[in-house]
């Protein structure tokens, strides 16, 4: 009956008339996810391949569900816009998040994030974005505080498990 997509993983939908797929999916579509870094193991740094942040849903953070993101829109050929806003930040106040592609591919800070059984390649999306999100998720525990707004890294992958994928999307024309 519908058509929602969520601009970042976790909060809230928006609803769209129309849409576009491209290889991750519905466009614009959970390419942005909120993270928390996790803790140094204890053998030392982080091996390679092994992720250094986790997702972060409203299951950890129910006040992620007061944050809108608008659909992307393109302002010019290296910018498109994300606006963040929520009820609980004062003064109206709200972020923008250019969500270009060539933008995040000059992004420098780069981690690997898990996604339940997956791990996957993100670009932090700046300090802007960050602090805001973690106005809103410090209300539920302070120690949120080291959120960040990431983007999946264009070449990166994430395979639908077979559990989940319907009969119908793996044999046949449509497989």
């Amino acid at each position: 009956s519908g058509i929602f997509i969520h601009p970042v993983k976790s909060l809230r939908p928006v609803s769209l008339s129309e849409t576009k797929f491209d290889k991750h999916g519905l466009l614009a579509d959970r390419r942005l996810m909120i993270v928390r870094p996790l803790p140094t193991p204890v053998y030392g740094n982080f091996i390679k391949g092994e992720p250094t942040h986790r997702f972060f849903t409203q299951r950890q953070s129910p006040s992620l569900a007061t944050i809108e993101a608008s659909e992307p829109v393109g302002v010019n050929n290296n910018k498109t816009l994300i606006k963040l806003s929520s009820s609980l930040v004062p003064n109206n106040e709200h972020v923008f998040i250019n969500v270009h592609p060539t933008h995040i591919k000059t992004l420098p800070i780069r981690y690997q994030a898990g996604v339940w059984s997956d791990i996957v390649e993100v670009a932090d999306m700046g300090n802007e974005a960050a602090e805001f999100v973690s106005k809103v998720v410090c209300k539920d525990d302070a120690s949120y505080k080291d959120v960040r707004v990431v983007s999946i890294v264009e070449s990166s992958n994430r395979k639908v498990d077979e559990l989940y994928c319907p009969d119908a999307a793996r044999v046949g024309l449509l497989g």
